[in-house]
């Protein structure tokens, strides 16, 4: 199964920049999702210098079915 967006809209590219935004296109919770990257190596990229993060809709699809 392949999730979609759940209310929030990616930017064009399927970029995902804040926990919400990921946490909706996964259809869990920030924290859910928070620990899913601190546990299982979900693929998120922190933003040097700040609290923000970014992923990509194709990494995150490679790795729920990886």
């Amino acid at each position: 199964m392949t999730p979609e967006p759940h209310g929030i809209q990616p930017q064009p590219e399927g970029k995902l920049s804040s926990w919400k935004e990921i946490a909706a296109w996964l259809g869990v919770n920030v924290r859910t999702a928070q620990k899913w990257e601190a546990e299982s190596g979900m693929p998120v990229r922190r933003v040097p210098g700040s609290n923000r993060v970014i992923a990509y809709t194709e990494e995150l699809r490679a790795w729920l079915h990886g």
